[in-house]
């Protein structure tokens, strides 16, 4: 993707977030790992960027949007992290859990998909 920065290494994932404001946010996983979240309006470069692990593979993670932010997990390392921000706008991993602890002790996940209602 032309938006993603040279040291991302290309896309591994990507995923859209519409809040109930109508705000629009883009968070777009590059190979290396690092999470870039664009605007509604996708201006380069990006709004923020978080390192979540040291590689990413194609169709080996999941997104799902949160209140703040999203979730992601990777099967890399095998957890799955809160990513947010709050009243300052700085986007951080805000928690991290062992997919184990969703799954199972001794089992392992390649992807996570995440569903929202549609009507709250």
């Amino acid at each position: 993707s032309t938006l993603l920065p040279t040291e991302a290494n290309g896309l591994c994932g990507f995923h859209t977030s519409i809040k109930e404001e109508g705000e629009t946010f883009y968070y777009a996983m590059g190979k290396n790992g690092t999470l870039y979240i664009y605007d509604g309006n996708m201006t380069t470069p990006a709004l923020d960027s978080v390192t979540i692990t040291d590689i990413c593979e194609e169709n080996k993670l999941g997104m799902s949007s949160t209140e703040d932010g999203i979730l992601l997990f990777s099967e890399h390392t095998q957890k799955v992290y809160s990513v947010d921000s709050h009243e300052d706008g700085v986007y951080h991993v805000h928690s991290s859990w062992d997919v184990s602890r969703f799954i199972g002790s001794g089992n392992m996940a390649q992807t996570m998909v995440g569903l929202e209602p549609l009507i709250k």
